[in-house]
Formats: C-alpha cells, sequence, structure tokens
C-alpha cells in the first residue's frame, strides 16, 4: 500500500471515552496550551462510549479554530468507540489517543519528523506524574512498542495513546476489532494486521504524556485486564506472548514486587477467559 507524506491539516483526532469528564477536560485544556493555532490538525473527535453521564464540551473550548464533536457509541469497548469516531472522521490521517492523556507541544509535530513514510506511526509515551508506579511504567517495555533498530525503527505494532494511521490503511483492515471489548490488546491486533499490507514505524518525537494510576488496586486490575486481552491475541492469531520481554532485568525490591503483582494479575486474567 503506498505511503503518503503528513500534513497537520488532514489529521483527524479521535479519543474513546468513558465516565472521565475530568479526563477529557484536562486534555482539552493541554490541546490548546501546547498547538499552535495555525497548524490545528482538521478535527477532534471525542466519541463517548456509554459514560453514566453525557460528556459536555465546556464553552471555552468551542470556537477556538477546531472544530470538536461528540459522538455516541452504545457498543461496548474502545474498539468500537475508536472505529465509529473512524467512520465520522474526514481527515487522510486518524490519530487515535485517550481520555487520560494530555498533549505535549510535539504531539501532533513530532510526526512531521518522522524519517520514514510508513502506514501508521507508534509515537512516544510517557508518565504525566513522577511516583513509584509510574517509574515502573517507565522501567518497563510498555509503553513504547519494540522496534527492529536494523530496519530504521520499524514497529511491531502501535499503542492506542499516541498513534497516526492513514486512513484508508485502517479501512483496509477493517479497524479495530470489535471483539476486544475491553482496553486490552485490541492495539496490538490491529498492529499485526496493520504490519501485513504496510510499514509502521516509531515516531520518537511525537511524546504524549499518560495518566497512570497510583494505586496498587487499579495496577493489579490494569494487569488482570491485559491478561485477557493477551488470551484473545494468542487465540485470533495463533500466537504465544512471552511477558518476560517487558520485563527489567535490573530490578529493585519495589520493582520487583510490582513484578510479582503484574505476572498474578496477567496469569489470572489469562485464565479468567480461557
Amino acid at each position: 500500500m503506498s505511503q503518503n507524506k503528513i500534513n497537520i491539516a488532514t489529521i483527524s483526532i479521535i479519543v474513546p471515552v468513558k465516565n472521565n469528564q475530568t479526563g477529557i477536560n484536562k486534555l482539552l485544556d493541554s490541546f490548546f496550551k501546547t498547538q499552535e493555532k495555525s497548524v490545528y490538525p482538521k478535527e477532534l473527535i471525542i466519541v463517548d462510549n456509554n459514560s453514566n453521564s453525557s460528556l459536555l464540551i465546556a464553552e471555552k473550548y468551542l470556537n477556538r479554530g477546531i472544530n470538536i464533536c461528540v459522538e455516541k457509541c452504545s457498543k461496548i469497548g474502545p474498539a468500537a468507540a475508536r472505529n465509529m469516531g473512524a467512520k465520522k472522521a474526514l481527515g487522510d490521517w486518524l490519530f487515535f489517543t485517550d481520555s487520560d492523556c494530555v498533549f505535549t507541544e510535539t504531539t501532533i509535530e513530532g510526526y512531521l519528523f518522522a524519517k520514514e513514510r510508513a502506514i501508521a506511526y507508534a509515537g512516544k509515551v510517557v508518565p504525566l506524574k513522577q511516583n513509584i508506579i509510574s517509574d515502573y511504567y517507565k522501567s518497563i517495555k510498555l509503553l513504547n512498542p519494540p522496534l527492529n533498530e536494523q530496519q530504521g525503527n520499524q514497529s511491531s505494532y502501535i499503542i492506542t495513546a499516541n498513534c497516526l494511521i492513514r486512513k484508508a490503511a485502517f479501512e483496509n483492515v477493517n479497524g479495530f476489532n470489535e471483539e476486544f471489548e475491553l482496553a486490552s490488546g485490541e492495539d496490538v491486533d490491529l498492529g499485526i494486521r496493520l504490519a501485513k499490507v504496510g510499514k509502521l514505524y516509531f515516531a520518537s518525537q511525537s511524546i504524549i504524556k499518560h495518566d497512570f494510576e497510583n494505586n496498587l488496586n487499579d495496577f493489579y486490575k490494569r494487569f488482570y485486564r491485559y491478561g485477557m486481552g493477551l488470551t484473545q491475541l494468542e487465540k485470533i492469531h495463533n500466537i504465544t506472548i512471552s511477558i518476560d520481554e517487558i520485563i527489567p532485568k535490573n530490578q529493585t525490591r519495589i520493582s520487583f514486587f510490582l513484578t510479582l503483582l503484574l505476572k498474578m494479575a496477567i496469569k489470572k486474567g489469562k485464565n479468567s477467559s480461557s
């Protein structure tokens, strides 16, 4: 599949959200604080995925030079919500992020510096806050996809906290697999299918900040959910995924404890859906 040069004006931003009005407000605040009005993307599409109360876009975010619209998706899961956003999108490129992320100055512009032409790019994800759990996320190979440096930082898959996909390629592989009803594995699945029709690269200069949880209960729930997603991935693609590849070799006592908790959560999540 051919690969087009990126133009910011042809990018549609898509954000799925469920019960996170505060996160959407922070995301929009960060967007307008960091992005140059002269080079705004084409539009910003927020997809409300069964929130308990209606999502509101404050007046201060409207009439700022970029169209912001809210769509409602009744089908469960961020995969379905992102697909709805993609169908509504008018841009040639689809930028996906999440409601617990905030923009930086280079989130969008950083993709312009990608040397390689590709049908999809994975941007860089860093923790928003500094705490023990965020530091652990930085130490494991989870925030950013594994790279093939011999092939010019070619990426193995994408992470939906920060990724840019050519819309034609997205449609060619039928978008996200809506069988993934949880936020777990649907981005890796899409990346695997995209890699069969074109190249995926890591755009290191595109940086977004992710607001991770700061308590063990939510940490455990995240990796339990990931375990469930891994089971789906392995069944669909007939592969075996080892989590040992993401674990750092040199660990402190704290990171060792978090690794044990991570492995326990993933194992139980996989067992629950097997």
